[in-house]
């Protein structure tokens, strides 16, 4: 059984009010509101870790020399 932990956030005048203003308008508690924040953030960042770095930048398509060629620069610009 999971046990349940209470947060306590400090916020400013300002970001508490808007805070309220967005769970107002989507009909919810200021703690339900932020909690759905959290959950989807937490969601997105287990995605984003699953992504491979080098598949993605595979993906991009990008323009690229003949590996020969790109070694033979990298050399050339060493000296």
């Amino acid at each position: 059984m999971s046990m349940s932990h209470r947060l306590q956030v400090i916020l400013n005048p300002k970001e508490l009010s808007i805070i309220k203003k967005a769970a107002h308008l989507e009909k919810k508690s200021v703690s339900d509101w932020v909690r759905g924040i959290i959950r989807e953030k937490l969601s997105r960042k287990k995605v984003e870790s699953e992504i491979d770095p080098i598949q993605a930048l595979s993906d991009l398509r990008l323009p690229a020399s003949p590996i020969d060629q790109m070694l033979e620069e990298i050399e050339e610009g060493r000296f």
